[in-house]
């Protein structure tokens, strides 16, 4: 769940809720209208918009209803999950994705790697070791997924599912602003191409 705070002059407890599907859904209403020039276009197309569209259905049951912190008086965020609770919820997006199709999971398997890394990165010993599991585990599916991809045609190329991967990161990171933000800050996404975009 996105829990956007009130504004200063709105009342404490009056959060704006966003389910974590409906942030996918922004996400890839958002990659629809993507490819025309000059940026690049999606590649490959509906393996690529069907993750963005469904990377958070592992939230499905987590956020109906909200989960409440008692100590907190509020409505837990996303961004104050226990790693074990994170873990569950992303390998539920990632299996889900598995039965529709290898690239679709691999995609889907890259981009909570790359949060799994980047929430133990700077931590202490036992986040980092709590992490390994399940980075071992979906590091290994994924060189299958990514073989069994290449395999169906000589087109499917790695430097192509790392473009796809990158911006279903993008696609994530743009609607999360969206969610999130009161847009009172910039922000910066890093693009498929390497270079970052401004939000104002």
């Amino acid at each position: 769940m996105i829990r956007r705070e009130p504004a200063p002059d709105e009342p404490a407890d009056s959060w704006i809720l966003i389910p974590q599907i409906a942030h996918a859904v922004l996400a890839a209403d958002l990659a629809q209208h993507w490819g025309q020039p000059p940026v690049a276009e999606l590649e490959p197309r509906d393996p690529l918009l069907w993750a963005v569209a469904h990377h958070d259905d592992g939230w499905e049951h987590w956020d109906a209803p909200p989960r409440f912190d008692a100590a907190l008086g509020r409505p837990r965020s996303f961004t104050e999950m226990a790693l074990g609770e994170s873990f569950a919820i992303w390998s539920a997006s990632i299996d889900r994705a598995e039965r529709r199709g290898p690239l679709e999971a691999w995609l889907i398997a890259g981009h909570f790697c790359a949060l799994a890394e980047r929430a133990t990165a700077f931590s202490d010993a036992t986040r980092r070791k709590q992490a390994r599991p399940f980075l071992d585990r979906y590091h290994a599916l994924q060189e299958r997924w990514l073989a069994g991809w290449m395999a169906q045609s000589p087109q499917n190329q790695l430097e192509t599912a790392r473009r796809a991967l990158a911006q279903l990161q993008m696609f994530d990171a743009l609607s999360l602003w969206l969610c999130c933000s009161r847009a009172t800050e910039n922000e910066q996404v890093m693009t498929p191409g390497g270079c970052r975009s401004r939000l104002k």
